[in-house]
C-alpha cells in the first residue's frame, strides 16, 4: 500500500496526504481528521526510509567503530575495542531514545584502508556519524571534511581539529594512577602502554614527562612498555618480556583494563601472588575487572556517559550545523603579549617587568626554550641585586594541543596566574592566564539564560556554601551552579560561583564586603546552549582528579 491508494481512498490529492502525514498546518482540520481516519481504516504505515530519500535525511545515524585490523582479517576486532564501543554505544542509544534516529553500526579500520571512508558515509545512509576508538589514520578525518554529514568523534584522546569531540584525557588517568601508587608507597612505576600507532600513546608519555617536570616523578623511560596489540594477549606478550628481562617494578599502571588482565595472566602463570609483589592500576575500567584475582584497581571513565553527550552533541551539529566548533585546546588561549624573564635577569628587573606587566608570575625562557616560571613572593625573598635563582622555578606547561580542562587542572594545581605553553621539544610557544582560560570555560558554559561566572578565593575555615547563596539571593538573584576545589597546601578554597543575573556589581560588592577576594567576574550572555549542568559537573570531576 502507497500514498497514493491512501489519496484515492480519501478521495484528496497525494499532496494533501503527505501534508497530513507531516502535521502541516496547512490543512484544514476537517481534512486532516478525515484523511487520519482512512490511514487507520487502511492499516497504512508510511515508509521512512522512502521519505528519507525524497527530503535527503535517512533517520539513521551512523556509530563507526575503528579496529586496529579488518574485521574480515580475523576474529572480529579487537577485546577492548568491542568492550569499549559496546558501552559508548549504549550511552548514544540512551541519548537518542527520544528521537526517531536509528543506528548503523559498522566496524571500520582506517590505518588498513587510508584513503577510503566508511561504506555507510561514502553511501550516504546516514545523516551523522560517531567514530568511536582511537586507531585511525591522519587522512581520515581529512577525509571526512568532505562528506558533507555531522561527524563527532568519540572515545579516547578524540580531540581532532574541525570536528566536535567528547572524549576522556588518558593524560589525566596516568596522573591520576600515580598519584594514587606515589601515595601508597610505590616507586618503582612502569607503564604499560597501548600501541604507539594509538594517538592516546604520546599523549600518555606527555603526561609521564609532566610529572617528571613538576618534581613528583622519577620515571624509567626503559619501563615504558608499548603493546603490539591492544589487547589481553599485548598486554600479556609486553609485560612477558618485559619481566624476564629481569626488571622489577612495584606498580603498574597499564593503559586500559584488558592489557592489565594480561600482564596479571602472566604473572599469575609464574606464581607470582599479587598485590604484594606488585601493584596495579588500569585506566578504562571493564566488565573483566571485578572478575579477577585479586580484582582489578581502575579509573572509570564513564563510558556510557560518554556516549549519551556524543549523541547530544551530534544531534545539536544536526540541528545547527554551522555552530562554531568550540576552541577548547591551549593553543586558542594563548595570550598575544606576555613579557619573558631570562635566566640572567636580575631579581630587581624580574619585579619590575611583573609590575608593569600586572601578573604575579611570569615564564623564564632562554633563547626560545622554556625554562620555568617564577612567582612575584619568590623574587621579594631575594637580595634584588642578585641573580633570579633557579631554586626559584617551577617547571609546569602544557603542549599547544592540551585540552582546556588540563589547562584548568595545570593552573589549580599552582598559585601561579600564568602557564606556559610548549611544544614537544620544550620551546616556548606562549602562555595562557588564568583569566583566559576562565573565559574559554564561559564560553564552554554558554547557557540560553544570561548571567555572570565569578571566581573567588575564600579561606578554608570561613568557607560556607549557605552564606555565599545567601549573598547572591540578597540581591535579587540565584546561584545556578557552585563549583568549590580545596588547595590543601595553601589552605585557600577556589570557588566558581555561576548566578543567573548580568550586572553582578551589587553581587560582587556584597562579597567584598564579607571578606571574600573576587578573582575574576565574566559575563554570560543568552544564546544556544541548554547543557550547563551536564559541563559544569564535567568541568569539577576533572578539577577533582
Amino acid at each position: 500500500m502507497t500514498i497514493i491508494d491512501v489519496a484515492r481512498a480519501a478521495g484528496v490529492s497525494r499532496s494533501t496526504v503527505s501534508l497530513v502525514l507531516n502535521n502541516s498546518p496547512l490543512v484544514k482540520q476537517e481534512t486532516r481528521e478525515h484523511v487520519l481516519r482512512i490511514i487507520r481504516e487502511l492499516g497504512y504505515v508510511p515508509d521512512n526510509n522512502a521519505r528519507g530519500l525524497s527530503c535527503k535525511t535517512t533517520n539513521s545515524l551512523g556509530v563507526i567503530i575503528m579496529a586496529e585490523e579488518n574485521p574480515q582479517d580475523g576474529y572480529g576486532f579487537d577485546q577492548h575495542t568491542g568492550m569499549c564501543s559496546y558501552n559508548i554505544s549504549l550511552g548514544i542509544m540512551d541519548g537518542l531514545l527520544d528521537t526517531d534516529y536509528g543506528i548503523i553500526t559498522e566496524h571500520f579500520c582506517s590505518i588498513a584502508n587510508p584513503h577510503e571512508l566508511p561504506k555507510s558515509i561514502r553511501n550516504r545512509r546516514v545523516d551523522g556519524a560517531f567514530i568511536v576508538g582511537s586507531p585511525y589514520s591522519p587522512e581520515l578525518f581529512e577525509q571526512l571534511k568532505t562528506c558533507g554529514i555531522p561527524i563527532v568523534a568519540v572515545g579516547v584522546n578524540s580531540n581532532v581539529d574541525g570536528f566536535d569531540s567528547v572524549f576522556s584525557d588518558p593524560g589525566a588517568g596516568v596522573k591520576m594512577g600515580v598519584e594514587y601508587l606515589l601515595q601508597t608507597g610505590h616507586r618503582k612505576l612502569c607503564l604499560l602502554n597501548s600501541p604507539q600507532t594509538f594517538r592516546s600513546y604520546e599523549v600518555r608519555c606527555e603526561a609521564v614527562r609532566q610529572l617528571e617536570q613538576n618534581g613528583l616523578l622519577q620515571f624509567n623511560w626503559d619501563w615504558m612498555l608499548s603493546c603490539t596489540q591492544n589487547n589481553g594477549l599485548g598486554g600479556y606478550q609486553a609485560f612477558k618480556a618485559f619481566w624476564e628481562a629481569g626488571n622489577r617494578p612495584d606498580a603498574m599502571i597499564a593503559a586500559n583494563a584488558n592489557l592489565a588482565l594480561g600482564a596479571m595472566r602472566y604473572l599469575y602463570e609464574q606464581h607470582i601472588r599479587l598485590p604484594d609483589a606488585m601493584s596495579i592500576v588500569a585506566y578504562e575500567d571493564s566488565s573483566l575487572s571485578g572478575y579477577a584475582i585479586p580484582p582489578l584497581t581502575t579509573v572509570d571513565i564513564h563510558k556510557e556517559e560518554i556516549g549519551r553527550r556524543a549523541a547530544t552533541c551530534l544531534l545539536e551539529r544536526i540541528r545547527n550545523p554551522k555552530k562554531e566548533i568550540e576552541k577548547m585546546k591551549a593553543k586558542d588561549m594563548i595570550l598575544p603579549e606576555i613579557p619573558l624573564l631570562t635566566p640572567g635577569m636580575s631579581v630587581k628587573q624580574g619585579l619590575a617587568t611583573m609590575q608593569m606587566s600586572g601578573l604575579s608570575s611570569l615564564p623564564i625562557v632562554d633563547e626560545g626554550s622554556y625554562v620555568g616560571v617564577v612567582h612575584e613572593k619568590e623574587l621579594l625573598r631575594d637580595d634584588v641585586a642578585g641573580k633570579i635563582g633557579r631554586e626559584n622555578w617551577r617547571t609546569p606547561s602544557v603542549r599547544e594541543e592540551s585540552h582546556l580542562f588540563d589547562v584548568v587542572n595545570q593552573l589549580a594545581q599552582y598559585s601561579d596566574d600564568i602557564l606556559p605553553v610548549v611544544t614537544t621539544d620544550r620551546r616556548y610557544v606562549g602562555a595562557i592566564s588564568i583569566h583566559s582560560a576562565l573565559v574559554a570555560v564561559a564560553h564552554l558554559c554558554q547557557t540560553s539564560s544570561s548571567g555572570a561566572i565569578i571566581e573567588l578565593e575564600i579561606p578554608r575555615e570561613d568557607y560556607s556554601a549557605t552564606e555565599l547563596t545567601r549573598l547572591v539571593e540578597d540581591n535579587d538573584c540565584r546561584v545556578m551552579n557552585l563549583m568549590i576545589r580545596p588547595d590543601e597546601k595553601t589552605g585557600i578554597w577556589k570557588a566558581c560561583l555561576r548566578i543567573d543575573r548580568e550586572d553582578a556589581a551589587p553581587v560582587l560588592r556584597s562579597l567584598e564586603r564579607f571578606d571574600y577576594r573576587v578573582v575574576s567576574c565574566y559575563q554570560l550572555y543568552g544564546v544556544m546552549d541548554e547543557r550547563i549542568e551536564q559541563r559544569i559537573k564535567e568541568l569539577m570531576y576533572y578539577l577533582e582528579m
